[in-house]
């Protein structure tokens, strides 16, 4: 792809809602999150970022800081960045939701994929569509101003998984929930229009057939 931004899409590194099982949550990193971003700070030492980017999350945004850190580069938070807003779940355990909300969720897995990208589970929550319209448009106005030029983005799971989708590069079959590990990357070349996976480090994506 000619006169690309090279995107490392990052998720940040485990957290507090995390280890409850919680959806959403504007929670801190815990230890072993910390030093999950640690750790890919230093895998990528080598790499020099023209900009950072962050959800204003607290878990991203300490992820963010602490890659930019050695390379004293000022963090930017963005609000399209963030995690999907889950609405009346937010912050509630994720097996007692699917437990009350089983014909809600399982509903959804019968779905097609335009049905599917419309769906809520609940009223209050964002669909598919609602959270592609504004991150789509964060990643594209970010490549277009960072041409040529390499930028890492701190961001969220279900967000991250869900772009992938949306370009093609997975279905929801190849990719569950759990799939993107915390501290794992997706690097992108996109010319602000088009999207090009290049390489994925902590994404597991399982064969459709079995």
């Amino acid at each position: 792809m000619k006169n690309a931004c090279t995107i490392y899409l990052v998720r940040h590194g485990e957290s507090e809602a995390n280890i409850k099982g919680l959806f959403g949550m504007d929670t801190s990193l815990t230890n072993n999150g910390k030093e999950q971003a640690n750790n890919l700070a230093t895998s990528l030492k080598n790499i020099h970022f023209d900009a950072v980017f962050s959800s204003p999350l607290e878990r991203a945004k300490q992820t963010a800081d602490i890659i930019a850190l050695e390379r004293r580069i000022a963090v930017e938070t963005k609000e399209l960045l963030r995690e999907r807003n889950w609405g009346s779940i937010d912050g509630k355990q994720k097996e007692e939701v699917r437990r009350d909300l089983h014909e809600l969720f399982e509903k959804a897995k019968h779905l097609s994929t335009e049905e599917r990208f419309k769906y809520k589970v609940v009223p209050d929550m964002e669909s598919e569509e609602e959270m592609m319209g504004r991150y789509i448009t964060a990643l594209r106005e970010i490549a277009i101003a960072y041409t040529n030029k390499n930028v890492l983005i701190v961001s969220h799971q279900t967000i991250m998984r869900t772009f992938l989708m949306h370009i093609g590069y997975a279905t929801y079959t190849e990719l569950p929930e759990g799939s993107i590990q915390n501290s794992g990357y997706i690097k992108l070349l996109s010319d602000g229009i088009e999207f090009e996976v290049v390489e994925t480090k902590g994404v597991v994506k399982k064969d459709s057939w079995f």
